[in-house]
């Protein structure tokens, strides 16, 4: 479960090494994939899903309401806490 509080836009732009799909639990918000001036940015509300293919850019912001989503990791096969891809497969760019 990942919480992003209102009028939040600093997260990082970042990639993932495996696809995720990502329900939107609940909330409002955007979600900008691509990289540069390629960047399009999709209105996110409660019940909406999301596939990100893996290595494509990606981050997400809110306005005046914030969003709760649950990323699924579709290709993790280890079940470790700290060795998961969600720790060690996602990078800054």
């Amino acid at each position: 479960m990942l919480y992003i509080p209102p009028y939040t836009s600093e997260q990082a732009h970042h990639i993932h090494s495996t696809t995720r799909v990502v329900y939107v639990h609940e909330g409002k918000g955007k979600s900008h994939i691509g990289q540069d001036k390629k960047t399009k940015s999709f209105d996110l509300e409660a019940g909406d899903v999301l596939v990100l293919d893996k290595m494509i850019p990606h981050h997400f912001s809110t306005g005046k309401e914030g969003i709760v989503v649950l990323p699924l990791h579709v290709f993790s096969s280890l079940n470790q806490e700290f060795d998961h891809p969600m720790f060690n497969g996602t990078h800054r760019i």
